[in-house]
């Protein structure tokens, strides 16, 4: 998604966005898609076939998963990457290409590196730009945006209008989406098909990340009752409830801003 974002807010955006992921084609066939072919090149190449970075000329080409690309690849790679010109399988001619490449990884490159899953020369020179990007755990706010964002996406695709109620929106703010962007799009495809009157309540969701988050209330639950009873003892003293509690007074003061909230006070 950032990837996309990056080319259709620049002097690009006119021109092709394509994407691969290196880890879904063995060596052979990767090096066919990224660079083409011609005729007679290899048992079934029946005609010439642009490559991907001949198709993105001018454009953008995405190759996620990099860090998987097979190692006998990436010096081909780099040699694209330097002399701005690819070779399709079975030609003795170079073709000049104007291409920005954006790539990208789960694993952190140093390791891969290390592991010997990715060429050092390779990685100096595709990371002239690095961008961390945190796993969506770590940026819940990110995740109700993403909630809309991707409901408008599918009511596109399956040509109807999908809405979310608070019950079921709330769990999903609540889970730690351990696959991402990805998976928060699945879920939501999913329960947009299976969905009545087209809005998602909690009954729609798949049953781990329903289990998840009322283990995560049951816990906050428990939490909120401990620290009334803590303070009640200490006739609302704060500052002791904190000390015996092993906490900072802020924190008795935001949990009761929380619970102030909740109970609509």
């Amino acid at each position: 998604m950032l990837a996309k974002f990056i080319h259709e807010n620049s002097p690009r955006r006119e021109h092709k966005f394509v994407a691969i992921n290196c880890a879904a084609f063995p060596s052979e066939l990767l090096e066919s898609e990224l660079f083409g072919y011609k005729r007679g090149a290899f048992t079934g190449a029946h005609k010439d076939k642009k490559g991907l970075f001949e198709i993105a000329d001018k454009g953008t080409i995405f190759l996620d998963e990099i860090s998987e690309m097979p190692l006998n690849l990436q010096p081909k790679l780099l040699r694209v990457l330097e002399t701005k010109e690819i070779t399709p399988l079975g030609s003795v001619e170079s073709k000049r290409i104007d291409v920005r490449i954006i790539s990208a990884t789960n694993m952190d490159p140093k390791e891969a590196i290390e592991k010997g899953k990715l060429r050092q020369d390779l990685y100096y020179r595709i990371s002239t730009f690095p961008i961390n990007i945190p796993p969506l755990r770590e940026r819940r706010k990110d995740i109700e945006a993403l909630i809309d964002y991707l409901l408008n996406k599918i009511s596109h695709k399956l040509n109807k209008r999908f809405k979310i109620n608070e019950e079921a929106r709330k769990i999903l703010l609540e889970y730690k989406w351990p696959g991402n962007v990805r998976e928060l799009e699945n879920v939501l495809e999913r329960a947009c098909i299976i969905c009545e009157n087209e809005i998602i309540t909690r009954k729609d969701l798949p049953h781990e990340i329903i289990e998840e988050s009322d283990m995560k209330l049951g816990l906050r639950e428990i939490e909120e009752k401990y620290i009334m009873e803590v303070l009640k003892e200490e006739n609302g003293n704060v500052k002791r409830a904190a000390e015996r509690l092993g906490v900072h007074p802020s924190t008795i003061y935001r949990k009761l801003k929380k619970i102030s909230r909740k109970n609509g006070k």
